[in-house]
């Protein structure tokens, strides 16, 4: 029976067992072992059984190398652990249903390289106890332990592939045909100089997201990010819009901007914008179910209104509160009038986030002349989105993995399936 298996393409609804999504709401006040028996905790007479809980949880997290002592206090861990406890915690719910498997849907988020690969080794040990399936968006980093790779695509389940059978997969993906690239631009001189950029989370100053990131965008030319933290790198180039810069900086002409206000950035002639700016979903702050931006994440957990040790994952849909009229986004007229004033207007820069994203074709087809245009009056323009978007607006394509580029993809390398082939091979 295979032990360890990854799946591409989202975690599939026929597999049967136990399911968990990392990153969810542990307690942070409780200690580990009652965060892995949470729910399950021994009784006697409708009273806890302390020491019974505590060994039963300590069994179960030593499925997952967990050395340290099972009384601790979950808030003093780092995102990794939390996610080992949570993972002790599925390992005990499954053995004890009689589950034949632990699912694993861990495509919301993509952790750097260093915790991937202690994540990774998390899961692998708890493999040998039960059998483990872990979907993902890339193979990067794949822990070696993985025995075969499956895909899900178009409703349908196909394999187990070798993992290093990279023609197979691809093709079971619907990668291998290759596509027309966006017409080639011809690129002035360099406006924009990214060096060696690490950026922190905005919650966990410990936590790097972003590392060693160095790339330029140039004149009359549009760069695309494509990746699963596309988004949050983009905001982070200008006006302190994600977590803080801890090294490299963000260069205009020599000067750096990285520790800016926004505002002070346009007087630089750079602009970000968006139509989907990132939210965090933060629970209920003063019982109202709250969205909050990266720049109120950091204030909430300053202020020690909420945990510190959950993962805060973007979201890039409109709140309830925000479709009313509470923090509302731009409307697309109101977003296309920007666009069309910055093609005249002093802004040398144009960061634009997602700017296809949820268009129908008419209006897609608009919008990329409208960022042509961008690039046609001299602009840089650099753009975050998914595989598709990006080759359909990009001379280049830089792939973020883990919090790093991977690679950057040019001319005719620079198709959807090309751009979806490096960021998941």
């Amino acid at each position: 029976m295979t032990q360890f298996q990854a799946v591409l393409g989202g975690m599939p609804e026929t597999l049967e067992g136990h399911r968990m999504a990392p990153g969810g709401a542990p307690s942070p006040h409780q200690s580990v072992a009652e965060n892995v028996m949470l729910g399950i905790e021994p009784t006697h007479f409708g009273f806890i059984r302390r020491r019974e809980l505590e060994s039963r949880a300590a069994e179960h997290l030593a499925a997952v190398g967990w050395t340290d002592d099972v009384r601790s206090s979950l808030s003093d861990y780092d995102v990794v652990d939390c996610r080992r406890v949570q993972l002790a915690r599925a390992v005990a719910v499954a053995r004890l249903r009689g589950e034949p498997a632990v699912l694993i849907d861990d495509t919301g988020e993509e952790l750097s390289r260093p915790e991937t690969v202690r994540w990774q080794n998390a899961v692998s040990l708890a493999a040998e106890r039960i059998p483990i399936v872990i979907a993902l968006t890339t193979l990067d980093e794949l822990n070696p332990g993985v025995e075969s790779v499956l895909v899900n695509h178009d409703g349908r389940l196909s394999g187990p592939f070798n993992p290093t059978d990279a023609v197979a997969i691809a093709s079971a993906l619907g990668l291998a045909a290759a596509q027309p690239a966006a017409p080639a631009r011809v690129p002035g001189g360099v406006l924009l100089e990214v060096r060696e950029l690490r950026v922190m989370h905005p919650v966990q100053r410990n936590r790097a997201m972003f590392d060693d990131v160095s790339f330029t965008a140039r004149a009359g030319a549009v760069a695309g990010i494509s990746g699963t933290h596309a988004h949050e790198l983009l905001a982070s180039l200008s006006g302190r819009g994600y977590g803080a810069i801890a090294a490299g900086g963000v260069f205009v002409s020599g000067a750096d901007i990285s520790g800016l206000t926004r505002d002070a950035c346009v007087e630089r002639g750079v602009v970000f914008t968006t139509e989907h700016p990132l939210t965090y979903e933060v629970g209920f702050v003063g019982g109202v179910p709250s969205r909050v931006s990266a720049e109120r994440l950091r204030t909430l957990a300053r202020t020690g209104m909420i945990d510190v040790a959950r993962e805060y994952r973007p979201v890039t849909t409109a709140s309830l509160l925000q479709a009313v009229g509470v923090g509302r986004p731009p409307s697309r007229d109101q977003f296309d009038g920007m666009l069309d004033a910055l093609v005249t207007g002093p802004a040398r820069i144009v960061l634009i986030a997602e700017p296809l994203l949820g268009l129908g074709p008419d209006e897609r087809a608009e919008r990329i002349t409208m960022i042509d245009r961008l690039a046609g009056a001299g602009k840089a323009v650099v753009v975050s989105g998914g595989a598709a978007d990006v080759a359909a607006l990009a001379d280049e394509a830089l792939l973020v993995v883990h919090g790093r580029i991977r690679a950057a993809l040019s001319g005719s390398e620079v198709t959807p399936a090309g751009i979806a082939r490096g960021l998941v091979l």
